[in-house]
């Protein structure tokens, strides 16, 4: 069996806060672990500060012009822009590409993961 490549995303709202830079690690190692976890093989990792979704955006962008990875993890949905539209919007955009998208602590992911139930984008209203 082929690992699947896992990009992760880490996200702190400021980094002002004196715990938001240890926060930020917290985020990578518990993504990392969840990857070792379900066969996932780590490619690389994107850290941001603020709520712009732009470094996501170029993540996303990236990741399928290079094909740098085939699913995209993060911590939760909450990670992902400011609203559902920009969520979706992301998901959409990664899925036209034959790339998923895992929110680990919402037990979401839009390719098969064991231990996580694929959320079906057609069943979507």
């Amino acid at each position: 069996m082929i690992a699947k490549r896992a990009w992760l995303y880490c996200r702190v709202e400021n980094g002002w806060d004196w715990d938001s830079y240890e926060f930020m690690e917290l985020q990578k190692d518990s993504l990392k672990q969840f990857c070792q976890e379900h066969d996932l093989e780590v490619s690389g990792t994107t850290t941001a500060i603020g709520n712009t979704i732009s470094e996501l955006e170029q993540v996303v962008n990236c990741g399928i012009a290079q094909d740098t990875f085939d699913v995209l993890v993060v911590t939760s949905s909450i990670l992902i822009g400011r609203s559902l539209t920009d969520l979706f919007r992301i998901t959409e955009q990664l899925a036209a590409h034959g790339k998923g998208l895992c929110m680990v602590q919402d037990n979401i992911s839009t390719i098969q993961i064991s231990g996580f139930a694929p959320l079906n984008l057609e069943d979507m209203p």
